[in-house]
């Protein structure tokens, strides 16, 4: 494809979200703000990473597009309040990439190990901010608070280690977990909810600090591998009783026990 095919590709998905914006526009379209496409962002990354994890290139094409779409829409929405277009978007991001590599679009020597480069892309970010007047007053400034809660754990966990408040042994870190389940208990004991929730948020805390110590998975990634086992073993479920012609929710619990036990040893 030429580039003057990239070019009129993208015009047209502009003037497409545009249309549906205008007046004369798409109802739903027209009443979305930059908060209400949150969640739906959220998710087309999901479905985007469910395409490449399946090696699913029609997909990864189509969900690709979707977050395209979502740039556009944002940068829609910032153009109608005379904010910025998806052209500033679009020039921003390319002079920030030539900026930040400076290894290939500058004169700094050519760099051949990935972790060299990642320093670089640091030390340069850093000036950026510094440059712009941006002062963090905490290691912990720049966590992006939408991140998935288990990541986002994890990432000032990371920071707290980087200045030295860490643990010494994975000993103290299962202590931490024992500590909070005896609180949590005490907290059910005294019907306190408001301190059930505290103390359930305090565990996963603690959890995902075992998972980062052990600088092995991360929390993400084996809770992610613990509700696939479980889905695997739920439609084992279905497709056994399925095959009886038995509703699951005409099982008892005992029986359902049971087929999950069966479920385990496949």
């Amino acid at each position: 494809m030429a580039y003057s095919d990239d070019i009129e590709s993208i015009q047209n998905l502009i003037d497409v979200v545009r249309r549906l914006r205008s007046p004369e526009g798409c109802p739903w379209d027209r009443k979305q703000t930059h908060n209400s496409l949150k969640p739906m962002l959220i998710e087309e990354a999901a479905e985007l990473l469910d395409a490449i994890d399946a090696k699913d290139d029609e997909n990864i094409k189509e969900e690709l597009g979707d977050i395209l779409m979502h740039v556009v829409f944002h940068s829609m929405i910032a153009e109608e309040e005379k904010r910025f277009t998806f052209s500033d978007v679009v020039k921003d991001i390319a002079e920030k990439m030539k900026r930040r590599h400076p290894h290939i679009f500058g004169d700094v020597e050519k760099i051949s190990e990935p972790d060299k480069v990642v320093e670089l892309w640091n030390r340069i970010k850093a000036q950026e901010k510094a440059d712009k007047g941006i002062e963090r007053k905490s290691i912990l400034d720049g966590i992006p608070k939408n991140l998935p809660a288990l990541l986002r754990s994890r990432a000032v966990q990371l920071k707290l280690a980087s200045a030295g408040f860490d643990w010494k042994n994975t000993e103290g870190v299962l202590d931490k977990i024992e500590e909070e389940i005896q609180e949590l208990r005490k907290a059910f004991k005294n019907n306190d909810d408001a301190n059930i929730d505290e103390e359930i948020g305090d565990l996963l805390f603690a959890i995902v600090n075992l998972s980062r110590y052990r600088q092995r998975s991360t929390a993400e990634e084996l809770l992610h591998k613990t509700i696939d086992k479980v889905e695997k073993r739920f439609r084992f479920m279905e497709e056994n009783l399925s095959t009886k012609k038995i509703k699951i929710s005409d099982c008892s619990i005992e029986e359902l026990e049971k087929l999950w036990q069966k479920a385990k040893l496949c």
